[in-house]
């Protein structure tokens, strides 16, 4: 999901954001959608790229994470929303979700009205699931409070999403800022050495989780069947990458 930082009052507070992301249940989302979903965490899809022989995203700081977590936190997220209504002066909030209007985004969005209004009191969700054209119109425009979008990078490498993410970015849906982000980002692009340029990159994707500019929901997965004695092969936005691909006896 991503907030309308710039535009919604409501949203532009970090502790309704978090609220909102916290009175999701990531785990009971991807049974209603089916084994071709995975509870994400992480805005980085787990399996992109390796450091050190580990996932990349377990690299980021745990307590970057907190926010989006598999089962909802109804009372810590009551708990934040009510901060959050304090710190602007009223006592509920209300909430349009944006979406396509394929069966899956359907699901997606129903699934989502449910678990919001029934875990965060004083709060209320209209769904809106329109066509791709009517979606990439208020997209353009930035006609929406909450949208809920898939996203994904162009090549296997943490630096395909989050450079999107900087102050007027490609990705910057929401028009978030932080200028501590943007220098990590410039850091990590600036960097000759893997090791040190991954680490700036966790922490930048650290930061935007603690802000709670989008909220992570579920990764997208897709079942292949391929031989026990095939290795290396690669897959990402429907392409095979073959690269580093070998066959064993």
């Amino acid at each position: 999901m991503i907030f309308n930082i710039a535009k919604n009052k409501f949203l532009q507070n970090s502790n309704i954001r978090r609220a909102i992301s916290l009175a999701i249940s990531r785990k009971s989302l991807t049974k209603v959608l089916g084994p071709t979903s995975k509870v994400a965490q992480t805005i980085t899809p787990a399996g992109l790229t390796k450091v050190n022989g580990k996932d990349y995203i377990t690299t980021i700081s745990a307590s970057a994470k907190n926010y989006n977590l598999s089962s909802a936190n109804q009372q810590l997220a009551q708990k934040y929303l009510d901060k959050g209504l304090k710190q602007l002066g009223v006592n509920k909030a209300s909430f349009k979700l944006t979406a396509s209007d394929s069966d899956l985004n359907k699901q997606v969005t129903e699934a989502l009205q449910s678990q919001l209004e029934m875990n965060l009191k004083n709060v209320s969700v209209e769904v809106q699931n329109l066509p791709a054209k009517a979606l990439m119109g208020r997209i353009a425009s930035a006609d929406y409070d909450i949208l809920s979008v898939a996203t994904g990078g162009d090549y296997n490498d943490p630096a395909s999403i989050l450079d999107g993410l900087v102050t007027k970015g490609s990705f910057n849906y929401g028009g978030w800022s932080n200028r501590y982000y943007d220098r990590l980002i410039t850091q990590a692009s600036n960097e000759g050495t893997a090791a040190k340029r991954y680490k700036l990159l966790a922490q930048a994707e650290g930061v935007a989780l603690k802000d709670e500019v989008w909220s992570p929901l579920f990764y997208m997965v897709d079942p292949w069947l391929i031989r026990s004695n095939v290795h290396g092969i690669v897959y990402t936005s429907d392409i095979w990458d073959l690269k580093t691909a070998y066959i064993t006896k």
